[in-house]
Parts: C-alpha cells; structure tokens; sequence
C-alpha cells in the first residue's frame, strides 16, 4: 500500500490513515481491500476472519442470513467499527481502520442505510443541497449559491433518481421507494467513488423494485456499489458477482445461480418458530392457529389490542401455561412439553409484563437470580457487560428493587433476563409506565442486541412508535389469531398502526 501520513508530517502509524496524495489510488484495479478481518464483541465473533475484495465499477452483492455479518462488515468500511484484527482499505492509499467516518466519506465511500432517514419537512431540493459537500449549516446550504461542480451534481443526481417533479414539494409527501431514491440521490451529492446500500428495496412495491434496479445499473457505470439485499429476484435483476455471509465469514462466492445450488446457503435460519399453536381458558378459545418466526438477529414485533392474547402467547412459549395444539420450536426443536425452567437452560428468557422485581432483594440479588440456570462461580458475580448496558442498575446495586423507579425497575427485570445468557429474549410491555427518557434507553439497548446477531427478540408492544422503530419483522394480532405480518419496513404503507389503535 501507499505511504500514509498524518495531518501534520507523522506516519500512518501515528495518525489517521490520511493518504499524501488526493484521491483514492485504484491503479491495481480494486476499489475495496479487506483483509483476515475480525471483530470481536465481548465473546460474540461478528466478523471471522474476513476476506473481500470489489473490484474498481463492479456491482457486489452481499446475501445471507439475519446474523451473518453484513451489518458490521457495512460499518468497518465507512468507520462505525473498528477491526478488532486485520486490515481495510479503500484503494491502495486509504486505510480505513486508522480513519474517522466523517473522513471516509469526504474520500469516496457513501452508505445508505435501509431505512429513509431524509428531512420529510424540507423539500426535495433542500434535502440534496444539505447534503452537498459544503458549509452545512441550513442557511449557507438553501441561500449560498452552489459552484458550478455542485450546481452539475443537482442536476445529475436529480435527473438519476426521477424526481425532478417533485423537486420544490416537501419530502414526506415522497412514497417509500421515492424517499429511498432521494437518500441516493443525497449520497451522489457528495460525489462517492464507492456506494454501499443496505437493503435498498425493502417494503417496495413491485414497480419501485423494478426502477431501483434501473437506478442500481445506471449507477454502476461511473461508480462501485456493495448491495446487501433479501429480496432475491432484485439480486438476480442487477447481480455479476455474490458474495454469501454466514456467522461472519464467507460461505460461498460466484453468480447467484451457483450460489443457490446450494439451498442452506441462503436459507434463513430461525431461532425460534410458532406453528399453528392454540389455547383456551375453559370454554373460550384464546390463541387460535397462532404461527410467526423469529429469527436469530432480528426484532420481531407483536402487535395488537388489549385483550387479542398477546400475553397469552407469551406466556405458552415460555411453558406457563400449555397449548392444546401446535408446536413451539427452537432451532427446529420442539420444546412444547419442556418446562418453564427447562426453556430457561435451553435459551429463553422472559421479562414479564409489570417486571416482577423481588422488591426486598437488591439489585445485584436480583440479577444474580436470573443467573440460577449456571453452577459454581458464575453464580455469584454479576457480569460486567450488564452494568456496562445499564450504568445505572451498577450505581444502585446495593438498593433494594422496591426503592428504584419504574423505569430503573425495567432495566432491573431485563439485566436479570439478559444474566441467563438466553437465546430468545422475550419482552412483554416494556415500555408501560415509563418515562420517555429511559424509553429511548430500552429502545437502543433492545436494537443492539437484536444487531448483535446472537439472538432473537420477541416483543410484545402496545406503543405503535416504539415498536416501528424496532420492528424488523411484525406480527398483528386480533381475537387471538394472527390478521397480519410482514417486515417492519412496511408497517406505515400497511397501515398497521390503524389496526392496532384503541
């Protein structure tokens, strides 16, 4: 590789990857190095040794399950997360492991996340002129006037995405796919060498599917794309070259037919999967027919009105109470007659509605209970990564759990969930009677282990807002039986939020 400096004449050794020259150096041909990557979170290996070079104008797609690694491959490249081992370039020159992520996108690298994140309030010309690469303060971005390389840019990037109708109209009157396209259209503001989109056409309907992969071949001719995709129809519309993750290493590379010769190198694995499951309370019939997956990563959701059996079916896959029919299946196991606390060895934990905190115990006592499934030493220290993702519950774990306040009780009840080291994390409510602060906590904390990729996560949620935010798959309920599902993405155009209003 080149010879990188720093800011101010030291080696690369000693500063932040900056290279001598401008520009990333693509003189070899490959745009994107990384190599033997690793990273590592706490005992969780995300990335295993990872090895990935694109090519400079090649269009690479990244496919595998929910846990596989794409995510946190994603955030090496653009600085989210360092490599715990090996290395990452762009180019010869740019050494992406010593740079910030401001750093990487002023050299050429720009990401699009899966879900919209544009300003719905400004209109579509002053979402592209914020994200131009100037002055970014809202008055020098709407009333400076733009130089001529960023005025052709606008230009571009608009006549690109197929918004020029739109241009002077406030962004949230855009459709899904429209507020997608407008996101890249932001990203070639910035003029980017290398675009990295995640997941790009989820919650698309089938014609903004078909222009996205239009958009996605017109892009490839002046600039390298890495596309994390689901949807496999789009990946066989505009893929040369596949690239399939599995627990953070690569499984298999080449077109996505030799790839799909083998099924098990697609397929998403399920942790935990609801089939057909019913129950009743004397004469009533409470769950009727009740089927939903939850996958290993993921944030499943379970929505609806009081009373619809929503505890009820917690309560069953936790083994409290028993189905009459059906199957509860854990990675393809059945364990339908296991009892609750067999459930907890095998990997589920539950945080129950109104958090069950044993008030006259203490913090640490408390936690240290939801650790009873182990033996020996482990049962008689609490983690440190627990205090670590509630800070507070360490401040206070000498009080007792009566003394803590409600929302301080529920980060109490998940830590003792989180203690029993489970594999499906159950979560019934967690949002009642808290306050919007801690709120926000419980939702970040919920995200990062679903991110995570070493667990599935049930939550059953009344506040429509917090579960959106959090869903990547939903499930609405009403009368005890399943009225509808999909991906999280899509609950505003489905109208979920309608269905599960009081």
């Amino acid at each position: 590789m080149s010879e990188l400096i720093q800011p101010h004449g030291g080696h690369a050794s000693d500063g932040y990857g900056r290279p001598k020259e401008q520009g990333a150096d693509f003189s070899h041909g490959i745009a994107l190095y990384l190599e033997k990557v690793s990273v590592w979170f706490d005992a969780f290996r995300a990335l295993n040794d990872l090895s990935l070079y694109i090519q400079e104008g090649e269009l690479r797609c990244i496919i595998g399950p929910n846990g596989a690694g794409k995510t946190t491959l994603m955030d090496v490249i653009t600085g989210k997360t360092r490599p715990t081992e090996g290395s990452a370039f762009f180019g010869q020159n740019y050494d992406l492991a010593k740079m910030s992520t401001e750093q990487i996108a002023e050299a050429g690298i720009g990401r699009k996340f899966q879900k919209p994140t544009v300003f719905e309030n400004f209109t579509v010309m002053e979402n592209l002129l914020l994200a131009a690469p100037k002055d970014k303060r809202v008055k020098k971005s709407f009333f400076s006037k733009l130089d001529p390389d960023a005025q052709l840019a606008l230009d571009e990037s608009l006549a690109q995405i197929r918004l020029e109708e739109w241009v002077h109209k406030p962004a949230g009157l855009l459709s899904h796919g429209q507020k997608q396209w407008l996101e890249i259209g932001m990203l070639l503001m910035q003029r980017p060498k290398l675009i990295l989109l995640d997941e790009p056409v989820a919650g698309m309907t089938d014609a903004e599917t078909e222009r996205t992969a239009e958009l996605c071949l017109e892009l490839k001719k002046n600039h390298t794309l890495v596309v994390v995709e689901h949807d496999m129809s789009f990946i066989d519309t505009i893929s040369e070259k596949v690239t399939v993750l599995a627990q953070g290493a690569i499984l298999a590379e080449g077109t996505l037919a030799e790839v799909q010769a083998n099924e098990d190198d697609v397929k998403e694995p399920t942790m935990l999967e609801v089939k057909d499951v019913n129950q009743f309370y004397g004469g009533s019939h409470i769950l009727r027919d009740v089927s939903f997956q939850a996958p290993v990563g993921e944030c499943s959701v379970v929505l609806g009105r009081n009373g619809v059996g929503k505890t009820t079916l917690l309560k069953c896959l936790m083994g409290i109470l028993p189905i009459k029919s059906g199957q509860i299946l854990l990675d393809g196991k059945d364990i339908s007659k296991m009892s609750p606390e067999q459930r907890v060895h095998v990997g589920l934990a539950y945080v129950p509605q109104g958090r069950d905190i044993f008030s006259t115990l203490t913090v640490e006592e408390n936690i240290l209970i939801g650790m009873a499934k182990f033996k020996g030493a482990k049962t008689r220290k609490v983690p440190e990564h627990l205090y670590e993702i509630f800070p507070i519950l360490n401040e206070m774990k000498h009080r007792r759990g009566g003394d803590l306040s409600g929302g301080q009780q529920q980060q109490l009840a998940i830590a003792r969930a989180l203690a029993s080291e489970p594999r499906v994390l159950i979560l019934d409510e967690p949002t009642e009677g808290i306050q919007p602060s801690i709120i926000k906590d419980i939702g970040r904390v919920i995200r990062k282990l679903a991110d995570g990729g070493d667990m599935a996560v049930v939550l059953v949620e009344q506040f429509y807002d917090f579960a959106e935010e959090l869903a990547d798959a939903y499930t609405v309920m009403a009368r005890g039986q399943v009225i509808a599902q999909g991906a999280g993405c899509e609950m505003p155009a489905k109208g979920i939020r309608e269905l599960v209003a009081i």
